[in-house]
């Protein structure tokens, strides 16, 4: 039956993905029920547990290797439609809560009420008995439809979201970019950009020279970085912003330097950054990313690296070194001197994090229409940004709140780069595909289908780079070094694909005409604020804790959406530990 019922399950997830919710929330019910009617059977028959290595029955004698397949399957499957089903529940639960909100000038029906509490109770059993005890709100999983005025006006939660919103580092920027800078971008960005060909797909797959840094089972689908000095001017006026964009290097040093003075009144100590980060992402629009923290990889590692070398006898054969670039003051990691491993750090010691994180949208397709406004808005899941510090405790400790930012084309969030965030899963749109229209401003050579493109900004004060010195001295002039925080200077005029990033040509005049000043606006409450952010699982029916997860073969759900403990430093420890 494990065939029949993983067709079902397919089946469901491909009805998820056309946006027929409340038929794939069926077929995984119907999927759950087979997988335990089929554990039954095996139950009753003494298959009751094991591994495909190590199998037995009831009874102490071995099971064949065909029932150890069954039993090892069926549990997989039914792990995994639980945990779909529950995330689909909570979606579920979370639009109809927002619509509610919406549509509070009329009486809300005692049936839609009904159906969210039932919807949250399900899915509370689901997690429960896949052993998570903490999880996310269902109003930032089903995530509003819109984000516009007319929406944040009819919503309960708008006077509630405009004083929390001011509580967390975050901030909201509308055409961050001038038109000249931003139109580069997208062209850079383009679908048959050679960015995308020659660089992205093989970082993807895992094709980069080698790095001692970079623990080996991680280098497959590694982050990949670019890094780029910034210049050390610490007053910015504005001359001297128009004349470090003139001087520029590379259009990513315009964009970051452009963003850095639009920032320097929220944060202020971006003003002290030395260098920035650079990294972009290509995905569906309703694609989730993991919530995670971002770090100075290379440190991590090197503190994992010690760690393990502490464990396996408190002595290394060698350790990193690290020693100040005077140009950019940026650090540069070098194998140095034997000699002991540190006594153990604090979390503090050990991470590194941005001054501010930035996420600027590139294109985003539309692909839905907002029943407030009526405005044609989009589909894409929005980033998520949560009141949880790795660097500071106490904020954590302040509030459970988060935020949820929207993407749109030139849309700037900034944040503190200490801070938790993600994008939540999406909740993708019925007849997705056919629904969706290209962007005005999208290049023409080469159409971004459904994609959404997103370049990331890290500002740094200090940051280990990865060493690309190596490939050159070996006379591989082609090479390219791959990791976190390459220098980016490095690769221009050797590797093609960086043509693709040349600076703007810009003039003074061009400065004084706006291209410098662009019609930036301030989104001060943009987005919509989740409080309280995490809730507990709760049930009150006599399940057993963990009854979907009782066994050696867990499968592991990425996300940290839902968490085993009922503590969100969880997560802390999960991004400091040495497996990641």
């Amino acid at each position: 039956m494990s065939l029949m019922t993983e067709s079902l399950l397919l089946e469901a997830q491909s009805l998820r993905s056309e946006g027929e919710h409340d038929d794939s929330i069926d077929l995984l019910r119907t999927v759950l029920s087979q997988c335990n009617s089929d554990l039954r059977r095996l139950a009753q028959r003494g298959v009751l547990h094991g591994t495909i290595d190590d199998a037995c029955k009831s009874d102490g004698s071995e099971m064949n290797a065909e029932q150890a397949t069954t039993l090892i399957t069926t549990r997989q499957l039914r792990q995994t439609a639980a945990y779909q089903l529950a995330l689909q529940l909570l979606q579920r639960a979370g639009v109809q809560q927002h619509r509610n909100n919406i549509n509070i000038a009329h009486p809300i029906k005692c049936h839609e009420s009904l159906s969210v509490r039932e919807d949250e109770r399900e899915a509370d059993r689901l997690l429960w008995k896949l052993g998570y005890r903490l999880r996310l709100s269902s109003l930032a999983l089903g995530y509003p439809s819109c984000d516009c005025i007319g929406y944040k006006e009819k919503t309960k939660l708008n006077n509630v979201d405009t004083q929390k919103a001011l509580q967390m580092p975050v901030i909201v920027i509308d055409n961050a970019l001038p038109s000249i800078f931003f139109y580069a971008l997208q062209h850079g960005f383009r679908e048959k950009s050679r960015y995308w060909s020659e660089f992205y797909c093989k970082v993807n797959s895992g094709e980069s020279q080698s790095n001692s840094d970079i623990p080996q089972q991680t280098k497959a689908n590694q982050f990949a970085s670019h890094n780029i000095p910034l210049p050390l001017d610490k007053t910015h006026p504005s001359q001297s912003v128009a004349q470090n964009v003139q001087d520029a290097k590379s259009l990513f040093e315009q964009v970051a330097i452009i963003v850095q003075d639009r920032l320097r009144k929220q944060f202020a100590d971006i003003v002290n950054a030395t260098s920035v980060e650079v990294w972009s992402h290509r995905r569906p629009p309703d694609g989730q990313h993991q919530l995670h923290y971002d770090m100075d990889e290379i440190l991590l590692w090197k503190r994992r690296r010690e760690t393990c070398q502490q464990h396996a006898g408190g002595r290394a054969s060698k350790r990193h070194k690290t020693s100040h670039e005077s140009a950019t003051n940026t650090i540069i990691c070098k194998d140095g001197e034997e000699g002991r491993v540190p006594m153990r750090r604090s979390k503090e010691e050990r991470v590194s994090c941005p001054i501010v994180s930035c996420v600027l949208t590139i294109y985003v397709p539309k692909c839905t229409s907002c029943h407030v406004c009526g405005a044609h808005g989009n589909s894409s899941a929005p980033t998520i940004i949560c009141n949880q510090s790795i660097t500071n405790p106490k904020r954590s400790c302040k509030s459970n709140i988060g935020r949820l930012c929207y993407p749109s084309p030139n849309r700037l969030v900034a944040f503190d780069g200490s801070l938790l965030h993600g994008v939540v899963p999406g909740i993708p749109v019925p007849s997705f595909k056919s629904s969706c229209s290209s962007d005005d401003s999208a290049s023409s050579d080469g159409g971004f289908d459904d994609q959404r493109f997103t370049l990331m900004m890290g500002f740094w004060k200090d940051v280990c780079l990865t060493d690309n010195n190596e490939d050159r001295v070996k006379g591989e002039i082609s090479a390219e070094a791959i990791g976190p925080n390459v220098p980016f200077a490095s690769l221009q005029q050797r590797i093609p694909w960086t043509n693709e990033f040349n600076p703007v040509p810009v003039s003074d005049a061009d400065f004084s005409s706006g291209a410098g000043e662009g019609d930036c606006s301030r989104n001060e409450g943009g987005g919509t604020t989740i409080e309280p952010l995490w809730l507990p699982v709760k049930t009150n029916d006599d399940v057993p804790f963990g009854k979907y997860a009782d066994y050696d073969g867990l499968t592991q759900f990425h996300g940290r959406y839902f968490l085993t403990t009922n503590d969100t430093e969880d997560i802390d420890s999960q991004v400091m530990s040495i497996t990641g």
